[in-house]
């Protein structure tokens, strides 16, 4: 289920940032879950997020990224 989040950084030269979402809190992500151009993931910038299980027990992380507004679904082509 998608959760509402404003990105706090992004480093595109490592392809991690933060993002803080609503009722959670700050919850990192890698560029390969986004949706959106790098270009796009300035801090501010308001975005929805799918969050599941870490590889750390007990822990969550960004499964999936997209512009508030923009599409869910995968670009084709």
């Amino acid at each position: 289920m998608a959760q509402k989040g404003v990105v706090v950084s992004f480093q595109r030269e490592q392809g991690f940032g933060r993002v803080n979402i609503e009722g959670t809190g700050e919850l990192p992500f890698d560029a390969v879950v986004s949706l959106a151009k790098p270009d796009d993931l300035v801090a501010g910038a308001k975005v929805n997020v799918e969050v599941g299980p870490s590889r750390i027990p007990g822990k969550q992380k960004i499964t999936k990224l997209w512009l508030e507004g923009g599409s869910s679904e995968p670009l084709k082509g």
